[in-house]
């Protein structure tokens, strides 16, 4: 989770949770760090004795911020490719969330184009003639292209396994025959 994450959750959460009190936030700020991050907070707390949030948040983002620009963003998105243990949702979740680190969003149409170049080979041959237009409509058509070949796999193991029992029995019969 990057650091802007961290810290608009804790804003949403005291907003809703502790009617926006953040000066007891900052009193029990301690407890949403963990290892290395604990270790931080005590040393930033040694030094500041009474904990300001903004100003906390400041000295967080200073330490933790790892400073990519949009232009490294969409370039890690153009990179990141479907691979072959990934179903579409899982792909798309992982997209979803380094698309949530822009400053400027991405079009969806763009993004859809972005995302259909990195599929799998596969699907990628199924959806090259279909006029996607957005990632839900690309979503429901990847959805379907899955479906079909989780079934078409199930048929075939079937088709398989009755073919297995055929032969035992074929080859039962022509032991024992004289």
């Amino acid at each position: 989770m990057t650091v802007d994450e961290f810290i608009y959750r804790v804003n949403i959460l005291t907003t809703n949770n502790l009617k926006g009190n953040f000066e007891l936030l900052s009193k029990h700020a301690h407890s949403l760090f963990d290892g290395m991050a604990l270790a931080w907070f005590w040393r930033y707390h040694r030094q500041h004795d009474d904990i300001d949030w903004m100003t906390f948040t400041n000295a967080l983002r200073k330490q933790y911020k790892v400073d990519y620009s949009d232009f490294d963003i969409l370039d890690d998105i153009c990179r990141r490719k479907q691979r072959q243990n990934e179903n579409f949702d899982e792909y798309l979740d992982i997209i979803s969330a380094m698309t949530d680190k822009l400053k400027i969003p991405v079009s969806d149409i763009d993004l859809c184009e972005t995302i259909i170049r990195n599929l799998k080979t596969e699907i990628r041959h199924e959806l090259l003639h279909l006029d996607i237009t957005s990632v839900s409509q690309l979503r429901k058509e990847v959805r379907k292209h899955e479906k079909f070949m989780k079934d078409l796999h199930a048929i075939d193991s079937r088709k398989t396994s009755k073919g297995r029992i055929s032969e035992l029995k074929g080859q039962d019969v022509e032991d024992y025959t004289f």
